[in-house]
């Protein structure tokens, strides 16, 4: 068995920088590599990016990136001073820290530094500081004097349990001191689960650059606990790992995912597993969909709705992972104790085209363009029409023109049809007259919540005051609501207890809230796209999680950084930039992604209530999790 452990894979700024570096245009130089990561740098090179190892080094004309550790402040000064052009990927956990001494520096405090002090981000962050003490081990912390206003700052990637015996340590040399937890929270959730996944497994596969000192860090703390392995790859595994039953692997902050799949690719026993059930469900239910469609549009009345119900086909078509469905599905698999799934298919449906409806609305009602980068329905209708109708300004005041008036009716129109679809699915099971009216008496009330959680979305976004409890409570409607129902609506027509179903129904709202959570997380994420535009949710203003506890946490630049770009719809690309280096570094991000692990972790125990099939039992574990690493 191989356990993965959470908060594997690059970290933000490391994320961040090659991002920036990878788009930018000409000649483009690192001081000293990007990353200690030789496959990263190999990939680097190819495309032309290059290290330098003086400043003195770097050609004319051609552009220096900063690194994410971040430079130091006389090199910042000479770049300008020389007018050498640069590209500032500083993470902004790591500019914080800059302003935090800074501030202090200015007001006589005598600065601590934990960290590495031949590492570049600890030299960054001292050139901010006046005789700062860099402090690389608790011994080092009992032979220091006496001070009267002090701070203690320490390297991102540090340990976290060595902080805390350091900052204990200089408590003592100091009459007042200010300790700020500058490790980032990334890194310290990716300790804290390395260590604890150790505990349980037999041996640990650390994977990470030999030279990445946070990855040397994972090795050291998890060899406290069990055996373990530290390689660069999956290459560095040999025949010897498979004798080991529990295996657990977590990896460096500069670690890229393709090596980390690679790995757990290598790992995997033969036979089928999870993520191969999901994408065989998947391409059963694209089928019958394709099939169900097909049938609509042969005995559509005419050439336009012929038209419509193409279109609308090709918006639910054209991607997601049939999740909801699928959720359906296994429900009534774990409890009719059966593998075939004929008799569930086409009522499954129903989930997707109930989705489908609710997304239609909320594209027009968030004026989105794109979904899972292609346009969505209002858009494709009115391309449609575009060369046969024109623009007719002045003569109305919802639309822009007729062509804005079209596509978003039909579109709305379709989002209804997909509803009425979606109960025709249902009507074709076998269910008794009892158990398919209370299916049906389910799917309507499922989207009424839903409407109910959309008004709420929208009155959210003029809700400077919303709190974590009126967010979890809307997306428990909006979004959570429809998890809950597949799984109630499978196990109803597998014929389940009362008990059975409202169990998986809890289930089902738990897991449904963790994944609008890390959902609104990949909003923000560049590495995995959700085909919108970056920072969609913030340029529309709606006040997810993130923002509400950014502004909870925040300092005052941090707050005017989300505030900019918050219901702006023209924010200019490097502000969003900056908006979501404000919900990083205030923790924000990792609070939420936090929250859905425990959302997750809440929501197993009620499997064992729901008393299903062993094979559900697990398949319903893996989902769960399947749920909550989508970013991890």
């Amino acid at each position: 068995m191989v356990k993965r452990a959470r908060y594997m894979g690059f970290c933000y700024g490391v994320n961040r920088a090659l991002d920036y570096i990878q788009k930018a245009q000409g000649k483009i130089y690192t001081l000293g590599w990007l990353i200690h990561n030789e496959h990263v740098i190999r990939d680097l090179l190819q495309k032309g990016i290059q290290s330098i190892d003086r400043i003195e080094d770097l050609p004319p004309n051609a552009t220096l990136a900063i690194t994410a550790h971040g430079a130091t402040k006389q090199l910042l000064q000479y770049l300008e001073e020389k007018k050498i052009a640069i590209l500032d990927t500083t993470c902004p956990f790591v500019k914080k820290i800059h302003d935090i001494v800074s501030d202090h520096t200015k007001k006589g405090y005598q600065v601590f530094i934990y960290g590495d002090k031949d590492h570049s981000e600890v030299k960054g962050i001292a050139s901010y500081a006046q005789n700062p003490i860099i402090i690389q081990s608790t011994e080092e912390a009992k032979n220091l004097g006496r001070f009267k206003n002090a701070i203690l700052v320490a390297q991102t990637t540090q340990s976290v349990d060595a902080y805390a015996a350091i900052q204990k340590e200089i408590k003592k040399h100091s009459q007042n001191l200010k300790v700020f937890n500058t490790i980032c929270h990334a890194t310290s959730q990716r300790q804290q689960a390395a260590k604890t996944l150790a505990q349980s497994v037999d041996i640990m596969i650390v994977i990470g650059d030999k030279r990445s000192a946070n990855t040397r860090r994972l090795v050291d703390l998890c060899r406290a606990f069990t055996k373990t392995l530290h390689i660069g790859s999956a290459a560095d595994l040999d025949e010897k790992i498979y004798s080991h039953q529990k295996i657990g692997i977590t990896a460096g902050a500069s670690t890229p995912e393709w090596i980390i799949e690679e790995v757990l690719q290598k790992l995997k026993k033969p036979g089928k597993d999870f993520a191969e059930s999901i994408k065989l469900y998947q391409a059963e239910v694209d089928k019958q969909l394709k099939v169900f469609f097909d049938k609509q549009i042969r005995s559509a009345p005419s050439k336009h709705i012929k038209f419509n119900l193409k279109k609308t086909a090709e918006f639910v078509l054209g991607g997601g992972k049939r999740i909801r469905p699928i959720a359906m599905i296994s429900a009534y698999t774990a409890l009719s104790a059966t593998e075939n799934i004929k008799p569930i298919l086409v009522p499954a449906l129903s989930m997707e085209l109930l989705h489908a409806s609710s997304l239609v609305f909320d594209d027009v009602m968030d004026e989105d363009d794109y979904r899972r980068k292609l346009p969505t329905l209002h858009r494709a209708l009115r391309w449609e029409t575009q060369e046969k109708t024109s623009p007719q300004p002045g003569k109305r005041h919802l639309f822009r023109n007729h062509n804005d008036r079209f596509g978003v009716s039909s579109a709305l129109c379709n989002g209804n049809i997909l509803l009425s679809l979606g109960a025709k699915c249902l009507h074709t099971s076998s269910a008794s007259h009892e158990r398919l009216n209370e299916v049906l008496r389910l799917y309507l009330e499922a989207h009424r919540l839903i409407s109910i959680g959309q008004l709420m979305d929208l009155a959210m976004e003029h809700e400077k005051n919303a709190t974590e409890k009126d967010y979890i409570q809307m997306v428990a409607l909006k979004t959570a609501v429809l998890f809950s129902t597949s799984l109630k609506t499978g196990a109803l027509l597998a014929e389940a207890r009362p008990g059975q179903i409202e169990t998986l129904g809890k289930f089902g709202r738990e897991i449904g809230i963790a994944f609008q959570l890390l959902d609104d997380v990949l909003d923000i994420s560049r590495q995995h796209s959700k085909g919108r535009e970056l920072g969609s949710d913030l340029k529309q203003g709606k006040r997810t999680l993130l923002v509400i506890k950014a502004l909870e946490f925040s300092d005052d630049r941090e707050k005017a950084a989300v505030l900019k770009v918050l219901g702006k719809t023209d924010a200019a690309e490097k502000d969003i930039d900056k908006a979501i280096g404000a919900l990083h570094s205030t923790g924000a991000v990792q609070y939420v992604i936090d929250l859905a692990n425990n959302t997750q972790e809440k929501a197993l125990p009620l499997l064992d209530e729901a008393d299903i099939s062993a094979d559900g039992h697990t398949f319903f574990r893996e989902f769960a999790d399947y749920m909550t690493h989508r970013i991890i």
